[in-house]
């Protein structure tokens, strides 16, 4: 079992969310750009009521932004689209 984190277990937000939200983006720097948004969106939710599931919480959070156009492959960008 991987080290854990307000109750996300790490190894599994690094490897099997990180791998789920690279096949949408297509771009690795988004992929963490759209983790690391998540782990603080988290954080902060945290503090203001308890999270009894942390792990669904976490997975949940991290799709949203992945789904709208603010996240295109980066060659989508450079051909403008």
């Amino acid at each position: 079992m991987g080290k854990e984190w307000k109750g996300i277990n790490l190894q599994w937000a690094y490897s099997d969310l990180l791998v789920g939200i690279g096949r949408q983006t297509q771009c690795m720097l988004r992929t963490c750009d759209v983790l690391h948004d998540a782990f603080n969106r988290f954080v902060l939710a945290s503090q203001r009521t308890p999270i009894e599931q942390p792990t669904a919480y976490l997975r949940r959070i991290a799709e949203p932004p992945v789904t709208t156009d603010r996240y295109q492959p980066i060659a989508d960008l450079r051909k403008g689209r």
